[in-house]
C-alpha cells in the first residue's frame, strides 16, 4: 500500500507514456512533462483508490503537488491513523466546510427536545453563516481547519461589527465543531477559539411614570393590557403570548411575610418561540409567581377566547411584531428611546433594587439561575450613590482639624527650611 504518481496524459512530441523518475514524470524520449496527475494508491484484495484531487478540491497541477498530498497519506499509514473513506469523493463533499454547515444547521433547524436551539438564535446563526462564515472558510474540510484559520476569519470580519455580535458568531462556529467532535466524532479535536472583549451594554430602564406615559399612546386594549401585565409581573414577552387561562388561579391566597395575604397566582410554564407555543421557558423552568393587584383586576375584566390564550388578538396568541410595533409608535410619541423588553422586565428588575428588594428575590421573581443576569438588569439609580458623600457631623469635625492641623505642619516645614 506505498502508491504512487500516475497520469492519464500521453507525450504530446511522440504519443509515448510517461514513467515515473525520482525527481517526477517524464517521458523516456522527449523529456517532456504532464499538466495533470492522479495518486494511483492499492488498497489490497484488488481494490485501488485514485486520488485526483487535494482535500480542498484542487487538481494535482504539479509532480510536487501530488508528491506532498502521497507522503501524507503515508505518513497517516505509519501513525495508525490511514482511513480510506477520508479519500473518497463523497466522504471529502460531506466534510468540505461549505456542505457540512448547511447541513449541521439543517440538523440543528429540525433538532427537537431541550437541546433545540430557538428560531430567533438559529436564524441569527443562519444568516452568520451565510453572510461571513461559509464564503470564508469554503471548500476547506473542517478536518484541516485550525486555531489559525479561526483567527484569520476573526480578523477579516468587517470593522463596523460589533464585538457582541462577533462573540456570538464565534460561539456559533464553535458549537459545530464542539458537535463535529464530540457528537459525530469527525474531527478529533475542537480548535482554540480567540476571546471577544465584549463590554458590557448599557441597560436602559425607566421608571413607573415613564412607562405609564408611554402606556397611554397604546390604543389597541388587549396590547395595553399585555403591557401593562409584563411590567407589573417582569415577565419575558414571549412568557406573556404564551400565557393561557388555565395557569392563571384568581383564588389561591398567598401568606406575605409581613402578614398580609395576596389573591392570585399565575405560573409561567411556556413561551412563545416566535409564532410557535413552546412548553418550555427559555430557561426551562417553571415560576409561580403572585399576582400583582392590579394585574388580577385587568385579567379579571379580559374576555376569554377558545384558544385558551389569555392575551390573544382574533382568537390567536399576540404577534411578536405587532406587539412591538405598537411598543415603538408609542415609546416616540412619548419622547422615550427604550425598547419594549427594556421598558418591562429590565425596569422591573431596576426599579425593585432601587426600592431596597434584595437582589436573591429579584432573581427567583425573573427566573434566572446565574445571580449574574440579576446584577446585569438590576441597577442602581445615580441619585442615592450620592450617600457616599455623607459623614456624621463629628467625623467631618475631626477631618476638618486634621486636614488644619497638616497644613499648619506644612507652612512650620516650609519656615524652617
Amino acid at each position: 500500500m506505498k502508491g504512487s504518481i500516475r497520469t492519464k496524459e500521453v507525450c504530446s512530441q511522440c504519443g509515448g507514456k510517461f514513467k515515473e523518475e525520482p525527481k517526477g514524470l517524464f517521458c523516456p524520449n522527449c523529456r517532456t512533462n504532464p499538466s495533470r496527475f492522479f495518486i494511483d494508491w492499492y488498497l489490497g484484495k484488488g481494490e485501488r483508490l485514485r486520488k485526483f484531487t487535494d482535500d480542498r478540491g484542487y487538481p494535482f497541477s504539479s509532480y510536487d503537488h501530488a508528491f506532498r498530498y502521497l507522503n501524507k497519506m503515508r505518513d497517516q499509514v505509519d501513525n495508525g491513523k490511514f482511513d480510506p473513506r477520508e479519500y473518497v469523493k463523497v466522504e471529502i463533499q460531506k466534510h468540505q466546510f461549505s456542505n457540512y454547515a448547511r447541513a449541521w444547521l439543517s440538523g440543528r433547524r429540525n433538532k427537537e427536545g431541550v437541546d433545540r436551539l430557538s428560531r430567533d438564535y438559529l436564524r441569527s446563526l443562519e444568516i452568520y453563516f451565510e453572510k461571513y462564515i461559509i464564503p470564508f472558510f469554503g471548500q476547506i474540510s473542517i478536518r484541516e481547519i485550525h486555531e489559525g484559520h479561526i483567527e484569520r476569519f476573526k480578523e477579516s470580519l468587517p470593522a463596523k461589527l460589533k464585538p457582541k455580535t462577533i462573540s456570538n458568531m464565534l460561539a456559533g462556529l464553535r458549537k459545530m465543531f464542539r458537535d463535529a467532535c464530540l457528537k459525530y466524532k469527525d474531527i478529533l479535536h475542537v480548535p482554540d477559539f480567540p476571546k471577544v472583549q465584549v463590554p458590557e451594554p448599557e441597560t436602559k430602564w425607566v421608571w413607573e411614570d415613564e412607562q405609564l406615559r408611554i402606556l397611554e399612546g397604546i390604543k389597541t386594549p388587549i396590547y395595553k393590557a399585555c403591557i401593562r401585565f409584563l411590567m407589573l409581573q417582569g415577565c419575558r414577552p414571549g412568557e406573556a403570548r404564551a400565557l393561557r387561562w388555565e395557569n392563571v388561579d384568581f383564588e389561591k391566597k398567598i401568606p406575605t411575610p409581613d402578614g398580609q395575604i395576596i389573591k392570585g397566582v399565575i405560573t409561567i410554564r411556556a413561551a412563545m418561540d416566535q409564532e410557535v407555543y413552546e412548553e418550555r421557558t427559555k430557561e426551562r423552568d417553571v415560576r409561580v409567581l403572585p399576582m400583582h393587584p392590579e394585574v388580577r383586576q385587568m385579567l379579571s375584566g379580559l374576555p376569554r377566547c377558545l384558544s385558551g390564550f389569555v392575551f390573544a388578538y382574533r382568537g390567536k396568541p399576540i404577534i411578536k411584531n405587532c406587539l412591538t410595533r405598537a411598543w415603538i409608535r408609542a415609546a416616540k410619541k412619548a419622547g422615550v428611546n427604550i425598547s419594549l423588553y427594556q421598558a418591562t422586565r429590565h425596569s422591573f428588575a431596576s426599579q425593585a433594587i432601587n426600592s431596597g428588594t434584595p437582589k436573591h428575590l429579584i432573581g427567583a421573581f425573573l427566573g434566572h439561575k446565574d445571580p449574574k443576569s440579576t446584577e446585569r438588569y438590576a441597577h442602581l439609580e445615580t441619585g442615592p450613590l450620592a450617600q457616599c458623600w455623607n459623614r456624621p457631623e463629628q467625623v467631618r469635625h475631626q477631618i476638618g482639624t486634621k486636614a488644619q492641623s497638616g497644613g499648619a505642619k506644612i507652612l512650620e516645614f516650609r519656615h524652617k527650611k
